[in-house]
């Protein structure tokens, strides 16, 4: 079983954290991803509402939004979106640069959006490595409408690269805006004890499944098979079970 101390925090956090969402809207949440992104020009192309994505910028799915690249001569991760319709794409902003969010972070009307190309806008995502997020909007097709949503992207090295995208989270209600959780950031006590693997993501089908099969009394690879998120700093059972 699970420390006995952190069980009961974990199951009493669980239901603060059932209990709060209750009020939230209605966001549309990849779940973890493993998503690599091509030091390329072409980079990676996102639609995120179908999740199709491409490498290849002269043939990019259909109804894309987002477009992570890589600058040229001088590699450095870069930031690309769609130009129509007008004022419908773009990351939250801080000053001329993209802005990597902190906990608690609103994205919506109320912010500035760029489309800014090239090195020099995505200054926050190139150093210092880590995980970030990226604040952005973009339009659906599907119905003509805007909506609200956040990035969770690692890099490394000085350059952004390598960098994987980690999850993609939008409001599904059009002009809605959406708060970005907490990722292991400031005040991450109560997501620290909820994130069981150390991804610092909190997951159903890996936090939740790994607590689950803890309580029904399986122990070692029976617990962590197949439950453990991208990313994750605590693999083993002697690892999280402390």
């Amino acid at each position: 079983m699970l420390n006995s101390g952190r069980y009961f925090r974990v199951i009493s956090s669980f239901c603060a954290l059932l209990v709060g969402a209750s009020s939230l809207a209605a966001p549309v949440d990849s779940g973890p991803l493993a998503v690599a992104v091509p030091n390329t020009a072409s980079g990676i192309i996102y639609n995120v509402v179908t999740g199709v994505s491409g490498t290849n910028d002269a043939s990019p799915p259909a109804g894309w939004d987002i477009n992570f690249y890589s600058t040229s001569p001088t590699p450095a991760l870069a930031l690309f979106w769609p130009s129509t319709p007008a004022l419908s794409h773009g990351g939250v902003a801080s000053g001329a640069a993209y802005a990597a969010l902190e906990t608690g972070a609103v994205v919506g009307p109320s912010r500035t959006f760029i489309t800014t190309a090239g090195a020099t806008a995505s200054a926050n995502f190139q150093t210092p490595t880590g995980r970030k997020t990226l604040g952005f909007r973009f339009f659906n097709e599907a119905g003509g409408t805007l909506h609200y949503g956040y990035i969770v992207v690692d890099t490394t090295a000085s350059n952004g690269f390598p960098a994987t995208i980690r999850r993609i989270v939008y409001e599904s209600t059009a002009n809605t805006a959406i708060t970005v959780p907490n990722f292991c950031g400031v005040n991450a006590t109560i997501v620290s004890i909820l994130d069981i693997d150390g991804d610092c993501i909190v997951d159903p089908l890996t936090d939740g499944l790994l607590l689950t099969r803890a309580m029904m009394g399986l122990t070692g690879t029976a617990v962590t098979n197949n439950a453990i998120g991208a990313g994750a700093t605590r693999t083993t059972w002697a690892q999280i079970r402390l």
